[in-house]
């Protein structure tokens, strides 16, 4: 199951509650209802405005603490993955990486892939080969 992204979603958050704590009430939801009917729970939580750097005009790679509203984006994941894309347009490369993993070894490992390009035509990312073999 496939939330994308959690920002579209309607939330009704009651007035007492802080948005931390709402985010974190709804991380709790989601994994009882993964739990509950067995399926595997993905939410594409996107990260607030990230600053360039004044050196190199770049964006950094975001991490799971600059998602918007919460640290529990970071903190109650069992696995937390970036998706960066370097720079828009056909030069633009992209990385992908797994931040958290909770159980190391059983449901995977810790690592990053970088300098992917999106394939259209086969609709998957794919590794660019370098001249330096």
């Amino acid at each position: 199951l496939v939330i994308d992204p959690w920002n579209e979603m309607d939330h009704v958050r009651p007035p007492d509650m802080s948005l931390t704590e709402y985010t974190g009430l709804a991380i709790k939801r989601f994994r009882k209802f993964a739990r509950k009917h067995r399926v595997h729970l993905i939410v594409v939580a996107h990260p607030a405005k990230l600053q360039r750097s004044r050196e190199t005009g770049k964006y950094p790679t975001p991490s799971l603490y600059d998602i918007s509203d919460s640290a529990h984006w970071a903190n109650k994941p069992d696995i937390g993955i970036v998706v960066h894309r370097e720079s828009l347009g056909p030069d633009g490369t992209t990385t992908i990486k797994v931040a958290k993993v909770r159980y190391c070894g059983v449901i995977g490992s810790p690592g990053e892939v970088t300098g992917l390009r999106w394939n259209r035509e086969a609709t998957r990312y794919e590794k660019q080969e370098t001249d330096d073999a």
